[in-house]
């Protein structure tokens, strides 16, 4: 369960609801052209940065829709095992191409061996991860992607500066982007969690009458 929880009005949810689906439905299309425009960037060149980038890209864009249940309910709503399998491989899946494209287009080989070895390191637990999804119970399966994602997207971030202090030009792009996306995160976990206040969200309080 995501907490905290909150109770609402049938009518005024699914106004709210409708109205945030608007919003993420233009995140997910635009995620989605970025993810094929680098995958058919990758055919034509065969350049496996593309390759990583898409697949990563997809992979965010599938576990944002995931988290609010959209494949299941579009694609999927006879198969609920299905859609929970899905979030196990998410994770990892999005982990490990993070892990790669990293590698990949900063040339770790290049700077640092320490590091690259690392992001080998994040690939392979994320592939382990993966495959063990389909082994073990889901509440061990879950909190193993998450353990290592925490750690690995820390790590993805700390090497953007590092590379960039050594002279890697294109690290600043890297570390702006990431930059970003570690503070989206924070601010929505945040949000989540009560300490930012959302002045776009009611609560309602249930009645119960004898």
């Amino acid at each position: 369960m995501q907490v905290p929880i909150y109770l609402w009005d049938r009518q005024t949810f699914l106004i709210k609801i409708g109205q945030e689906d608007q919003i993420h439905a233009v995140f997910y299309g635009v995620l989605t052209v970025l993810a094929l425009f680098n995958f058919f960037v990758y055919l034509a060149l065969r350049e496996k940065t593309y390759l990583y980038y898409s697949m990563a890209t997809f992979g965010y864009a599938f576990f944002f829709a995931t988290m609010r249940a959209k494949p299941f309910q579009v694609l999927l709503p006879d198969f609920p095992a299905i859609h929970n399998q899905s979030l196990l491989i998410i994770i990892p899946f999005t982990t490990l191409f993070s892990a790669l494209f990293a590698s990949s287009f900063l040339s770790l080989k290049q700077y640092s061996k320490l590091l690259d070895n690392s992001t080998k390191a994040i690939a392979i637990l994320a592939t382990g991860c993966i495959a063990a999804s389909f082994f073990i119970d889901y509440a061990y399966s879950v909190r193993a992607s998450v353990l290592l994602a925490i750690p690995s997207y820390l790590i993805l971030f700390a090497i953007g500066p590092i590379i960039w202090i050594k002279g890697a030009h294109l690290a600043r792009y890297y570390t702006v982007a990431w930059g970003l996306l570690t503070a989206g995160t924070a601010i929505t976990a945040l949000n989540k969690a009560g300490a930012i206040p959302n002045n776009f969200i009611s609560e309602y309080s249930m009645q119960i009458g004898s």
